[in-house]
């Protein structure tokens, strides 16, 4: 009889150890689990922060400056406006803008930039007039932001223009107009208030 019990307590006792077996590998295959999928969602969210951190990284930001520039013709004022001629393959009227160079202010760029396109040197700024923001329609990884000024042209002294060739390859005929007219044909600024501004301007003139 003892030899029957040690017999049915050495069974038990096999027993309860496949059980605790199985109930230890149960719970480190749970723990396992568990810190697979908070690797898991840990890596993935990584991941996509590292993609739209890239995104953003790839987004080039382009600053110009330029300027609606006025002056005084006798009793009226004119305003200049750039006539390209060739311009992505079609005619363009726009205004003399470029790219902010180095630790340039965007009053310092508009005027050089102005300058260099048109050879009117003689250029007070007066106050700024719009931004017009936008991406490239030709490259959609490209963000402009264009910062406008309202500038009176203070005599006809003028220096060599400096172009770029594609500035010179897309024709860059200067033409002074009625500056309704002007504003009317302009190809892509944002005009929201600007004719109002240069009317106060002249009021006061």
């Amino acid at each position: 009889m003892a030899i029957l019990s040690q017999a049915s307590f050495s069974g038990s006792e096999r027993v309860l150890s496949r059980v605790s077996y199985s109930s230890c590998f149960s719970y480190v295959y749970s723990v396992s689990s568990g810190i697979a999928l908070i690797y898991y969602f840990i890596t993935y969210s990584v991941s996509q922060i590292y993609c739209k951190g890239n995104i953003i990284n790839h987004m080039q930001e382009h600053t110009s400056a330029g300027c609606y520039l006025l002056r005084k013709n006798n009793d009226r004022y004119e305003l200049l406006v750039i006539h390209r001629t060739k311009l992505l393959g079609e005619e363009k009227y726009v205004l003399p803008k470029g790219h902010v160079e180095g630790k340039e202010t965007l009053e310092e760029a508009a005027k050089r930039e102005t300058s260099e396109e048109t050879g009117y040197c003689d250029i007070q700024i007066i106050e700024p007039v719009g931004i017009n923001d936008y991406l490239v329609s030709w490259n959609k990884d490209v963000h402009k932001t264009d910062h406008y000024f309202l500038a009176i042209l203070k005599s006809e002294k003028k220096i060599e223009r400096t172009l770029t060739n594609a500035e010179s390859d897309s024709g860059m005929e200067i033409l002074w107009m009625d500056i309704e007219e002007g504003l009317k044909i302009l190809s892509w600024e944002n005009l929201e208030g600007v004719l109002e501004k240069i009317n106060k301007y002249i009021s006061k003139t």
